[in-house]
């Protein structure tokens, strides 16, 4: 044999190894039932069970959902009955070059099947797929009442369901300037759903239905600012009333919906899937979704297949550090994103008591929720960083950043004005815990505000004061919040 016949057989070995590598997938989901339908992309079977009856079911179909490599794939389903032993092998070939991709295969029951524990078995590209187990038993007695299946909902059925019962939510100022814009839905007489960051802040809420007259309300029945869920209160609407899930029936890998919305204010609506759930200390549950939603779209509604809400999009971690909360707002927020793909479940909103309610100016008296950024954006520029240096007489921010060690001495809270309003007053920084604790106070300075006239100012605050966390920095002008910025604090 030549040297290149060996080093050709070696480069073919490490080829198979190196698809070897790359083609196992990973286990969406796996369903079975009797009757199922070609919906878009997917497969939904429409009677979700693992129990089928002999003489009485004539077929069981099972349904794969794997996500991988974008490439056409060799699936292989071995049925095996009670005893373990192969019955019938189910090859097929996907096609679809995208990462999720799905197979279904269809076992013909005969009039007698064999009883007990049945298993379907998966192979993706000869590597283990996943197994999907479901029950044959014997046939029920003529009175015995079959449960009914719940009814999957098709997208059209979904997006009609959604769109009569979302609600636009507008957070609005003293003068009655908008804040925030957001989403809402209702679950109850008077009670809309939305995410607490839209209307953090607000002297009163407007609540605009898809037909009708909108409402403004400043009453909350229920609120959770570090899970990001509020209850508003309002007059009656004319909207939709969406059923709602608190068993936390889902789980990581279901199929789920929301109504995302364009700038141009058109709803849309986005099929997804839930990736992962979490639990947080302070911040509580979230479901981790694959899409993400638009600031506009939080406070909406997260759909199950059967049009059930599951739960309220959004959940910021971090209260006031939301784009939805901060991009009308003048703030400089450099944690913000102005998207997110978390979600709160339901299950941790409780349902609201007749008597239980509170205005949102109570809140802002007691201190609970920071007052909003107003005027005009008369800062240009702001920044946090670990010192200032001047260059040709001109003061410069050095090693602008977010996270900051606490040993790392002070650090410097660097802003330029560009003055779209002439204004005389005093400055004061002050810096506060995400409960809007006051944890530093700077010493008040004179700032003169005149049109086209450039300034800068500046204050060096001590991070070891600061414990490890996450904060809030304002420059209250007289009594008004006219910028604001967050920062980290770690060991």
């Amino acid at each position: 044999m030549t040297r290149s016949f060996f080093v050709l057989t070696w480069l073919l070995a490490n080829l198979s190894i190196a698809l070897a590598v790359e083609s196992p997938v990973r286990l969406v989901r796996s369903t079975s039932g009797t009757k199922g339908s070609v919906q878009g992309t997917r497969y939904v079977i429409q009677d979700p069970r693992t129990m089928f009856y002999a003489g009485e079911d004539r077929q069981v179909i099972v349904y794969f959902e794997w996500e991988g490599t974008a490439r056409p794939h060799e699936c292989k389903i071995t049925w095996k009955d009670p005893s373990g032993a192969a019955v019938l092998i189910s090859p097929y070939t996907s096609q679809t070059r995208t990462p999720r991709f799905g197979v279904y295969v269809t076992l013909a029951l005969p009039e007698s099947p064999r009883l007990g524990l049945w298993a379907a078995e998966a192979e993706v590209d000869a590597q283990p797929g996943g197994t999907h187990t479901f029950q044959i038993q014997e046939g029920r007695n003529a009175g015995d009442a079959r449960p009914a299946a719940r009814a999957i909902l098709a997208p059209a059925d979904l997006y009609g369901r959604a769109q009569a019962a979302t609600l636009a939510v507008e957070a609005l100022d003293t003068k009655g300037a908008r804040l925030a814009t957001g989403s809402g839905f209702l679950v109850g007489d008077g009670l809309v759903v939305t995410a607490f960051q839209i209307v953090e802040g607000a002297a009163r809420v407007r609540v605009v239905p898809p037909k009708g007259p909108a409402i403004e309300t400043s009453e909350l029945g229920a609120w959770n600012r570090r899970q990001d869920w509020a209850v508003l209160r309002t007059a009656p609407l004319d909207a939709g009333q969406l059923p709602v899930d608190r068993l936390r029936s889902w789980k990581v890998g279901d199929r789920c919906f929301f109504l995302d919305t364009n700038p141009d204010g058109a709803r849309v609506v986005i099929d997804t899937v839930i990736i992962g759930a979490q639990e947080f200390a302070q911040a509580g549950p979230r479901i981790s979704i694959q899409s993400p939603v638009n600031g506009r779209a939080v406070g909406g509604a997260l759909l199950n297949e059967y049009g059930d809400a599951i739960a309220v999009l959004g959940g910021a971690l971090v209260p006031g550090t939301s784009g939805a909360g901060t991009r009308s707002r003048g703030a400089h927020v450099p944690l913000a994103f102005l998207v997110t793909t978390m979600a709160v479940p339901l299950s941790a909103v409780p349902s609201v008591a007749p008597d239980s309610r509170i205005t949102l100016q109570e809140l802002s008296a007691r201190g609970v929720v920071p007052p909003p950024v107003v005027g005009p954006l008369n800062v240009f520029t702001g920044t946090i960083a670990r010192g200032v240096e001047k260059r040709n007489n001109v003061p410069y921010p050095m090693d602008e950043k977010t996270e900051f060690r606490s040993g790392e001495g002070d650090a410097v809270a660097f802003l330029t004005f560009d003055p779209q309003e002439k204004r005389q007053g005093m400055g004061v920084f002050r810096i506060y815990d995400i409960d809007n604790q006051l944890a530093i106070e700077g010493k008040p300075v004179k700032i003169t505000l005149r049109p086209r006239e450039y300034s800068v100012t500046m204050w060096s605050f001590p991070l070891g004061r600061l414990r490890p966390g996450t904060y809030r920095i304002d420059l209250d002008l007289d009594a008004d919040p006219i910028w604001r910025s967050y920062f980290r604090v770690v060991e």
